[in-house]
């Protein structure tokens, strides 16, 4: 092999390392990151068993937020996506899309909440809607502390250098996401994420590759799930590394807060 051949393939292996590393720079989640400040401090939770519904302003007359049942042609989508401002009535397809859980408080009037993005979507984000104070109360968002995360460790995970995981599963569609963040005035702000779609189980070391298709599954040893989900609290140092250097930055900040019972997101 003479010196030029040689000097060649090692100029190709520097160039391709350097393209490797520097994807993985971008991939990764950086030791010190900033987050930005939360927008709200206050949260409306529903007391309706059933829901309540979700008008376009504050009055028990105005359009309120329906969708066609018959017109929905993805079920894995979620309902809100197909949702429009409408005065008639329900009835048969025609359903109101009700408020249930919480959501952060957007502003207020007298007898109504507004609520954030709960509403039919508008240029591509969801708008705000209006709840009937009767049906609803609203409460200051309470400080995730160390022990909100060590009584959630299901969802929370602390990972050093002031980082948490929020994990979030929605194992119908066979999706799972990591959130990786940072405390700031009492919530979580995270700027990355990294999603799988799909789980097996290994007996080897917990390993995340993309399958023939393309798809990123995670290959799981039985030590560190239950049933067919992982359990974040078991998941091993060697794990959480893998999922800080598979993050991307997400297109929007998911901010987790926690209401004094339950967390939940915006």
């Amino acid at each position: 092999m003479n010196h030029l051949f040689t000097a060649l393939i090692m100029k190709t292996i520097l160039i391709v390392a350097a393209v490797v590393l520097s994807f993985s720079a971008l991939a990764a989640v950086p030791e010190k990151f900033e987050v930005t400040a939360p927008r709200f401090t206050e949260v409306v939770k529903c007391e309706a068993e059933t829901g309540v519904n979700i008008r376009k302003a504050p009055s028990a007359t105005a359009p309120r937020a329906v969708y066609n049942e018959a017109k929905i042609e993805d079920y894995d989508v979620p309902v809100q996506y197909y949702t429009y401002w409408s005065s008639g009535k329900t009835g048969g397809s025609i359903i109101a899309d009700k408020f249930t859980g919480i959501a952060p408080l957007v502003s207020e009037t007298k007898g109504w909440y507004e609520i954030y993005g709960r509403g039919p979507v508008m240029n591509d984000t969801f708008q705000n809607g209006w709840v009937s104070a009767q049906y609803c109360t609203k409460s200051e968002i309470r400080p995730i502390t160390i022990s909100v995360i060590n009584e959630n460790a299901q969802n929370l995970r602390s990972v050093g250098n002031d980082m948490v995981i929020y994990y979030v599963a929605d194992m119908m569609n066979d999706e799972y996401s990591f959130y990786i963040g940072k405390l700031t005035e009492g919530q979580l702000v995270c700027p990355y994420l990294f999603s799988i779609s799909g789980i097996e189980e290994t007996s080897g070391e917990t390993c995340f590759k993309a399958n023939e298709y393309g798809v990123m599954l995670m290959y799981c040893n039985s030590s560190e799930k239950d049933f067919e989900e992982p359990v974040l609290e078991k998941l091993s140092d060697a794990t959480i590394r893998q999922i800080l250097n598979h993050a991307v930055k997400a297109p929007t900040s998911l901010t987790v807060f926690f209401d004094g019972s339950y967390l939940g997101t915006y």
